[in-house]
């Protein structure tokens, strides 16, 4: 299906940790719709087909391990860390995530909820601040002088139709790329990434990036 798979063995600590790639950043976003990817990621572990939020969440915590993901310019990563024996679960947990999302009605306040509160925090941290500020300055105009996290002003229109859109468009195989580092062998995880990731289908969007801004002066 096109997924790159990259195995890194380090057998010093019994854990495993896996990043899994995207082309879904916030400069792929769709023209006004600032802040879908963050909440697109953001909703990932909140149900999927076979799970409740509540059974997710109790699946993750049984194995003692995290699934999370955040969202970047140019891609998102959703991350995953388990103890090593537990890799193939683990592994589960997250392509379960990223292939069979249920984004519901009930959740997406809730989650949008967090993502404000989330912003506003950032609003008080003077480092994230000047840095958000150094983007947009530097690229006025462009997407990458968006912060990937969005803005309260924009996340309010988003709903359900934009996450599963820029889900079906930007969460495809084809692009993607999954890291598994730690104390798994690769043979081992290339067996079970074929196994649980192989029948993840379908194409990424085309995706033409946006001009370059003319250097500014001054």
């Amino acid at each position: 299906n096109g997924l790159t798979v990259a195995v890194f063995h380090d057998a010093r600590l019994p854990i495993v940790q896996i990043q899994l790639l995207v082309p879904a950043g916030s400069a792929q976003e769709p023209a006004g719709e600032a802040g879908v990817a963050n909440l697109t990621v953001s909703m990932l572990s909140q149900g999927t087909t076979s799970r409740t939020p509540a059974a997710f969440a109790a699946a993750v915590e049984a194995l003692g391990g995290s699934v999370g993901g955040i969202a970047s310019r140019e891609f998102t990563a959703v991350h995953g860390s388990f103890l090593a024996a537990d890799f193939e679960s683990g592994l589960e947990l997250l392509a379960d995530a990223v292939v069979h999302p249920v984004f519901t009605e009930e959740q997406l306040p809730l989650v949008k909820k967090q993502i404000a509160a989330a912003l506003q925090r950032e609003r008080q941290n003077p480092a994230l601040l000047a840095d958000e500020h150094l983007w947009a300055t530097v690229y006025a105009g462009h997407p990458y002088g968006r912060s990937p996290q969005g803005a309260l002003r924009s996340l309010s229109p988003l709903g359900l139709v934009q996450v599963r859109a820029f889900h079906r468009d930007r969460y495809r195989p084809d692009q993607a790329l999954i890291a598994i580092a730690g104390d798994v062998p690769p043979e081992r995880a290339f067996k079970a990434a074929e196994e649980l990731l192989g029948s993840w289908g379908g194409h990424t969007r085309e995706w033409r990036p946006a001009a370059v801004p003319p250097p500014g002066t001054g």
